[in-house]
């Protein structure tokens, strides 16, 4: 992103996640374009603020507390829409958006409540819904991730099949997948699936007991 707000992307653009069109080809015949060139799609009017990247996706945050996404698009981590998503998109199930964070087939926005609300596929916990009472239907679309005793949210970060919220009063959550204790929460005894205590699911939002003084989360 430039000093003025504008967008430039570069790379693979396959499933639409350079938000542009591209003409050139790789070696497979697939698109691809090394040259940074501006997305397309975000009206004139709007400021963009901030950007994010995921798997396959691009996002842009305005002062309008619009969201704009370019990506592959087959679990609706970007919203109701098309397969997959060319130019810049408005995500018409957002508004108030003060940050947005990709991961793999899943985003989390950050609104200026200090909410949070995921998007995406939920295959291993990633969108912190909770275990669902039929597990082949699929959470909302947009669903608002709930953290203990009310807290809110001052930062989400997003990993491949994981997530993390700072909240307000500076409590870390994390969920998704934690088959490698990337998750680890303080208490193991609930909503959880596999063997061992680093292993499984954290299906919603469990507190992680680290220094009180610890920072930003990523």
């Amino acid at each position: 992103m430039t000093k003025g707000g504008s967008i430039f992307t570069f790379g693979a653009g396959r499933l639409g996640q350079l938000g542009r069109p591209t003409n050139g080809r790789d070696a497979s015949g697939l698109p691809v374009d090394p040259v940074p060139k501006e997305v397309t799609g975000i009206p004139l009017h709007e400021t963009v603020k901030s950007i994010g990247a995921g798997f396959y996706k691009t996002l842009a945050v305005c002062r309008s507390g619009y969201l704009y996404c370019a990506s592959e698009y087959q679990h609706e981590q970007c919203g109701k829409g098309p397969k997959n998503l060319y130019n810049m998109t408005h995500v018409k199930e957002a508004n108030y958006v003060v940050s947005a964070k990709g991961g793999y087939c899943h985003t989390l926005i950050q609104t200026a409540a200090e909410k949070v609300f995921s998007m995406g596929y939920d295959f291993e916990g990633q969108r912190g819904v909770g275990v669902l009472d039929d597990e082949n239907s699929p959470p909302a679309t947009s669903t608002e991730v709930i953290l203990s005793n009310g807290e809110t949210a001052a930062q989400v970060a997003a990993g491949a099949i994981r997530s993390i919220i700072l909240s307000s009063t500076g409590t870390t959550y994390t969920f998704g997948s934690n088959d490698v204790g990337q998750c680890v929460p303080s208490d193991f005894s609930k909503d959880i699936r596999g063997d061992g205590e680093n292993s499984g699911i954290v299906w919603s939002p469990k507190a992680v007991a680290i220094p009180a003084w610890a920072g930003p989360v990523a």
